[in-house]
């Protein structure tokens, strides 16, 4: 298996016996449509031949951990923080990671460098996949399990949210640490940002910005693998076949829930990739975990979290404009919203996005609805849908949407 910080593996056993089986179906999700969004990133970066070349490939995955460049640096990495956090915040995470790099090449400097084993190639793209999936678990299934007590302290107030925030932020920094992907670590701390915002605020202050290591001089010895090992080839091409068909499937079906439809054409390249290493394939531990993880996610399908009445309002919006909206009637106390889960990246970041009536619809709670109408001002300053014109709808056969 992959090296991973043995708290990740403890931190996702330990969830899964406190969670209920829905929660362990969507974190399953969740891993399943992180590892369908990087792995193609890491997949065509492994093609390329070792060297320079290679060194700023790593700028086009998804920022893995023991690259030689700071995962935050990473396209898709810097992509997704500016779409889900904005551009201060994109650009304010690659000056840092800059500056980490920087510090790291004087720390470094005259060091040695020792051989690296396979020469300069580096863990395989099944053990880098392999390695989202523990610290993947545990963000899903710990945004779950915190939710509840991240309500009761701030019912609480004053000393409880005192302590409980630094908690908070101390715990996503430590996740992000653990995460192997940058990518996966913005995803996340999207993901988080509505329910558990100190959390994803010390993740994005960790993820891709530290793990990193200095890249093999070019003229590195390689250490050809042990003999024993040409025997486990079969099983690798197996599990390369594997992912091919998982990426295949979300390329031509698209199912709903893993990743937002302009990737698929993303996906379908990931699984060309994913042929392309069936011929050279070398040999790798944790081969079917990834693949695994995928399948598992297809055959159950990604499920709709449960929405509550503490959705965010839609960003953006003012008083005065038309809104047309489709979502779930819910409804809380005196409160009729209408609600639906909006995915920027891939299934983990997976963010409800509501808006409230301005009165009640005869239609029952749990039902789809179509609404039309204009935003208003409410009560207590917040925007509500003051509906003109509403339609009853069968549930979609994709309940999410995407940004």
């Amino acid at each position: 298996m992959p090296r991973h910080p043995p708290y990740t593996w403890v931190a996702a056993i330990v969830l899964c016996a406190v969670v209920p089986p829905p929660a362990l179906h969507a974190a399953l999700a969740a891993a399943a449509g992180t590892l369908f969004e990087a792995a193609p990133f890491v997949l065509a970066a492994r093609l390329l031949p070792p060297g320079r070349l290679r060194a700023l490939a790593h700028l086009g995955g998804c920022g893995c951990r023991g690259g030689p460049l700071p995962g935050a640096l990473a396209i898709p990495a810097f992509a997704l923080t500016w779409l889900a956090f904005g551009p201060p915040v994109a650009l304010a995470r690659a000056i840092l990671a800059l500056a980490v790099l920087a510090l790291a090449r004087v720390a470094g400097a005259g060091r040695a460098t020792a051989p690296v084993e396979h020469g300069d190639r580096g863990p395989g793209p099944l053990v880098d996949l392999a390695g989202l999936v523990p610290a993947t678990l545990a963000a899903a299934l710990a945004r779950d399990a915190l939710v509840p007590v991240v309500a009761t302290l701030a019912a609480h107030g004053g000393w409880a949210l005192a302590i409980g925030l630094p908690l908070e932020f101390l715990f996503g920094a430590a996740l992000g640490l653990a995460m192997p992907c940058a990518t996966a670590g913005v995803a996340v701390a999207a993901g988080l940002r509505g329910t558990l915002p100190a959390v994803a605020l010390g993740l994005l202050g960790t993820s891709g910005l530290t793990r990193m290591r200095r890249p093999p001089p070019l003229g590195s010895r390689r250490v050809a693998p042990p003999a024993s090992d040409t025997r486990e080839r079969p099983r690798v091409r197996l599990a390369y076949a594997s992912l091919a068909v998982a990426l295949g499937i979300v390329a031509a079906c698209a199912p709903p829930g893993f990743v937002t439809p302009r990737l698929l054409p993303i996906v379908g390249l990931g699984a060309l990739a994913a042929i392309a290493h069936l011929r050279a394939a070398e040999p790798e531990r944790a081969r079917f975990l990834a693949p695994a993880i995928m399948l598992a996610g297809l055959v159950l399908g990604s499920p709709v979290p449960r929405y509550t009445a503490d959705a965010t309002a839609l960003e953006g919006a003012f008083a005065g404009e038309a809104l047309a909206f489709t979502g779930i009637v819910h409804r809380h106390g005196v409160r009729t919203t209408l609600e639906r889960f909006t995915i920027t990246c891939c299934r983990i970041d997976a963010e409800s996005t509501a808006v409230v009536l301005a009165r009640d619809l005869r239609a029952r709670d749990g039902t789809w609805v179509t609404a039309t109408g204009t935003l208003v001002r409410g009560p207590s300053g917040g925007l509500r849908l003051a509906v003109d014109a509403w339609l009853g709808i069968p549930a979609p056969r994709d309940p999410f949407a995407y940004r």
